[in-house]
């Protein structure tokens, strides 16, 4: 993906990975669409990016001894 206003990629694919530039926050509207900034040029963004339920993650315990 490209920002509009300047053409540079702000998703970036790296062999098997792929980097999202953005310049401060990432916000998501109650409507599903997550809106950042350009890193390059600061232009507003709408991105193709969904929060999805993920798995529970298990509590941990840690012991402090002295």
């Amino acid at each position: 993906m490209r920002c509009p206003s300047c053409k540079n990629k702000v998703l970036q694919k790296s062999g098997d990975t792929t980097r999202l530039r953005t310049h401060g926050p990432l916000e998501f509207t109650d409507s599903g669409v997550c809106k950042t900034k350009c890193f390059w040029c600061k232009a507003e963004l709408e991105l193709p990016v969904q929060i999805q339920e993920g798995v529970a993650v298990p509590e941990e315990r840690f012991v402090l001894t002295k």
